[in-house]
């Protein structure tokens, strides 16, 4: 019988070729924004408000830069990261995610 690690198993498909949305930019969407991005990620974070978006990019930016300062991630990798989250107030900006998330 071969046992194999769960981290060995390839991503499923269906995600790892899509995107993911996050429905709201608040305190838990933009850190799992980021975190898929970091992951390598498409991401569409939405809110109603466009406030909402840009306080949510920015709290992300500041993580993500936070993250770089402490030598867990590089500056390269927090910019990609960064530049793989679409941002939008409307929801049907997010109609080809494969997996979402409403936080």
């Amino acid at each position: 019988m071969h046992m194999t690690n769960r981290r060995e198993k390839a991503p499923d498909r269906a995600v790892s070729e899509g995107r993911i949305l996050v429905a709201r930019a608040g305190t838990m969407g933009y850190g799992i924004a980021a975190a898929c991005a970091l992951g390598g990620f498409q991401v569409v974070m939405t809110s109603r408000r466009k406030e909402s978006l840009d306080k949510g990019l920015s709290n992300a930016r500041r993580d993500l830069s936070q993250m770089a300062k402490d030598g867990l991630i590089t500056r390269e990798e927090a910019a990609a990261a960064l530049e793989r989250i679409q941002v939008s107030t409307d929801l049907s900006a997010g109609r080809s995610a494969a997996f979402v998330l409403e936080t």
